[in-house]
């Protein structure tokens, strides 16, 4: 009797589980972030850069001692309180994700064929990548210099 009421509910669990299977196949859009620019406009990349670029001056307090700090933690034997600096703080690689990233798909929209007639719409497509070159290579500069 009991192998009777185990086997009744393995094939009852056998036939839900196979009746529901069509269902899981069909997400539809749950994993798409509605508030995501899949293809942003060139113009406001090139704003956020220029906007952001300041950053890279003398005058910006949080950049100012940096690079010194960056130095000081690879240079001490011991840390005592007073320089205790995370490394995560005083590394260059947040630029790399973030000016140098947003100037990098302005030259790969510019020059993709299905993408540089819409860019075209912002400026020429030349002028753009022009324009982006030039603020990578000011930035790798910037950081160049400060970082080595």
């Amino acid at each position: 009797m009991k192998q009777e009421i185990y086997l009744t509910a393995i094939l009852w669990l056998a036939l839900v589980l196979a009746s529901g299977c069509d269902m899981l196949g069909d997400f539809g859009d749950t994993n798409v972030n509605p508030a995501t620019t899949l293809n942003p406009p060139t113009s406001a990349l090139l704003t956020k850069v220029l906007s952001g670029i300041g950053k890279y001056s003398d005058s910006y307090p949080d950049f100012e001692n940096r690079s010194a700090l960056y130095c000081q933690y690879f240079s001490e034997t011991y840390s005592n309180n007073n320089s205790r600096y995370a490394p995560n703080a005083i590394s260059p690689m947040a630029f790399y994700s973030g000016e140098l990233y947003d100037l990098q798909n302005i030259i790969e929209i510019n020059s993709n064929e299905d993408t540089k007639d819409k860019a075209a719409e912002d400026g020429a497509n030349d002028n753009q990548i022009a324009i982006a070159r030039i603020l990578k290579a000011y930035i790798f500069w910037t950081i160049t210099d400060r970082w080595g």
